[in-house]
């Protein structure tokens, strides 16, 4: 896409914002509703359910952040928060699929950026990975059987289980998204 053509594109569906120190949006868990080009300081941060907030990284002028979500439709997972002043520019999710669809190289353009950001060993594990959807009270591994694979959950629930007798079982731990289980049995 050439310059002028860009600019014509985004510019009348980018809205300014002058966010305060230590403001945030969006928040975790929520459907992102568009991307924000920062013009000056603002952190990422993810918290956990038991411990305080933690930044992840910091973007200034030109960075930008809420693109993932606002790309996959999916919540995001982090909190950005303004550690000082700061001027962005906010592109809605509407706006966005209409300019990805007027011009499909922003589509590559916005790939090509959030690939670079990524460390290369986690697009190593990406290529060795199987991706399955399960459904519910689907078993994945038996107790007596031989183990070789590790379990990421993405999203849901899934549990690990001890079967004392048929019909009876007590659910040992459950583990939820960004949770693994299967490291020791692999090893």
């Amino acid at each position: 896409m050439h310059t002028e053509e860009g600019r014509n594109a985004f510019g009348h569906h980018l809205s300014s914002l002058n966010l305060k120190n230590s403001v945030a949006s969006p928040q975790p868990n929520v459907a992102n509703n568009g991307g924000s080009p920062a013009s000056s300081g603002m952190h990422r941060h993810k918290s956990s359910d038991s411990s305080k907030p933690f930044p992840l990284f910091s973007f200034g002028a030109g960075g930008l952040a809420g693109y993932l979500s606002a790309l996959s439709g999916y919540p995001s997972f982090v909190t950005i928060t303004a550690h000082t002043n700061a001027y962005v520019s906010h592109l809605s999710k509407q706006a966005l699929d209409l300019v990805m669809e007027r011009s499909p190289t922003v589509l590559l353009t916005l790939a090509k950026r959030l690939i670079s950001l990524i460390p290369p060993i986690v697009l190593h594990l990406s290529y060795a990975m199987e991706w399955m959807q399960i459904s519910a009270s689907q078993v994945l591994h038996r107790e007596e059987d031989d183990s070789g694979s590790i379990y990421i959950v993405l999203n849901g629930r899934l549990r690990t289980i001890l079967e004392k007798e048929p019909g009876k079982v007590e659910v040992l731990r459950e583990y939820s998204q960004d949770e693994s289980v299967g490291e020791l049995e692999v090893l």
